[in-house]
């Protein structure tokens, strides 16, 4: 199913970073204890609001370079607080539910109550049955490639290498003694892979290849210097809605997801006390 990974590459990190958010334990700090960062429909985000949400997530800010975490912890609050006030004026919060463990005490069971019912449930099998028929089941089999590579840190070495398969050395045990990517061990085997999964560079000189055969020069990429042998290529089959169903529903919750946000920001009065630190925020949005 590599043809597909392209496709699903995409991933439910608003959705899961919104959800870690939900389980928080109750943040009830008033405005009068902290400075206000930022209102939402003039409701307070204040800076004890953010500095806890950096500490309880702090395995997700760590990715972040630390210049940006708090615009990123602000960035959710916010996001958090549009939906909870949702939740409210839709009556979300009032809705009855078999889940005890989501009964409301707050925005982030607020928050996490209005996503569910407005993004997760919202998901129905014509939508999956459709979203199929249109990207995959008429889209047709794609070509894939299976190779192997030599990865080493100079050209002087990768030269070498190619002067060892000229003479007649066997490209796996070469791979397994002197390349330094984590395929090595395998002899260099990257298995089946389709366009869009390798850097660029790579590729092309890859797809060049007809079976059999290997790289006659080193190729460069931000890893270091390649030797390649291409081994098969073939069809990719396409897969049936059964094995990609649950792939299916992930992006388009998260597509779902990301159409929510910005519409619901677009209609929220969102105003901010610190300007570099809205333009940080503004940042965000944007990617």
């Amino acid at each position: 199913m590599s043809c597909l990974r392209t496709y699903f590459h995409k991933t439910l990190v608003c959705l899961a970073f919104g959800s870690a958010l939900s389980f928080l334990p109750g943040m009830t700090l008033s405005a009068a204890e902290s400075d206000v960062l930022a209102t939402v429909n003039e409701e307070p985000i204040t800076e004890a609001y953010v500095d806890q949400l950096l500490g309880e997530l702090t395995q997700q800010f760590a990715q972040l370079p630390e210049s940006e975490r708090k615009a990123a912890a602000l960035f959710s609050a916010i996001e958090i607080k549009m939906f909870a006030q949702l939740a409210v004026d839709e009556g979300v919060d009032k809705n009855s539910t078999d889940q005890p463990e989501l009964q409301l005490s707050g925005d982030r069971q607020l928050h996490e109550r209005y996503i569910r019912e407005k993004v997760v449930e919202s998901v129905t099998e014509e939508n999956l049955q459709a979203r199929y028929d249109r990207v995959l089941k008429n889209s047709g089999p794609t070509l894939e490639f299976k190779a192997r590579h030599i990865l080493v840190s100079s050209r002087e070495e990768a030269e070498v290498i190619i002067q060892s398969l000229d003479d007649g050395g066997d490209f796996s045990e070469l791979a397994k003694q002197k390349s330094i990517g984590p395929s090595g061990k395998n002899g260099g085997d990257l298995g089946y892979f389709g366009a869009g999964q390798m850097v660029p560079e790579f590729e092309v000189a890859a797809f060049a290849l007809e079976n059999g055969s290997y790289t006659t020069e080193p190729v460069v990429t931000q890893f270091g210097y390649h030797v390649i042998k291409m081994e098969d290529k073939r069809q990719a089959p396409v897969p049936t809605y059964d094995e990609v169903k649950q792939q299916l529903r992930q992006v388009i919750i998260s597509e779902n997801y990301a159409n929510l946000i910005s519409q619901t920001s677009a209609d929220a009065a969102i105003e901010f006390t610190d300007k570099e630190l809205e333009a940080a925020v503004n940042r965000f949005r944007k990617q």
